[in-house]
């Protein structure tokens, strides 16, 4: 969760796939997981999620920008045609759209990629637990069910 999170918003779509596997290999991670969450950024969130992403980081570099002049800008990397075209798109948004870009993508990733780290970990710890009590549950009924066979094998005569 943690590194798909991260990878979402630190890179522009089309751009997370191969950076986000690769490193779902590095550090063993659920590599379906990761690439599910890199999805967070997709055609149908981007045009919240960029201009959010560059508003937050242009404050952060305190070289505020106009969020409905963010919002415009963004219009033509969302209605491009294919993976050059919005390419080429976001990269004639300008350095100062692009660094702030990156600046609230590491921002937000980071903030995110923690939180999903430790959801990620409760929820497995969570599973792990409920997982061993079904196990022991299914032992018990086993060993109770060979006593009874014991006992009324014991009680018949030969």
């Amino acid at each position: 969760m943690a590194l798909g999170l991260f990878i979402g918003f630190i890179l522009p779509v089309g751009l997370q796939t191969l950076p986000a596997l690769a490193l779902a290999f590095v550090f063993k991670a659920n590599k379906v997981l990761t690439w599910t969450f890199t999805c967070i950024s997709n055609p149908a969130t981007v045009f919240i999620l960029y201009p959010i992403q560059c508003y937050t980081g242009s404050l952060l570099i305190l070289h505020p920008l106009n969020y409905t002049e963010l919002s415009e800008k963004f219009g033509a990397i969302i209605s491009a045609d294919g993976f050059r075209e919005s390419c080429s798109a976001f990269a004639s948004l300008g350095w100062d759209i692009i660094v702030t870009f990156f600046v609230g993508g590491l921002f937000y990733g980071t903030i995110l990629g923690f939180a999903g780290y430790w959801t990620g970990k409760c929820l497995v710890t969570l599973y792990r637990k409920q997982r061993e009590q079904r196990r022991l549950k299914r032992e018990r009924l086993r060993l109770q069910r060979e006593n009874g066979k014991q006992r009324e094998t014991a009680g018949t005569p030969d």
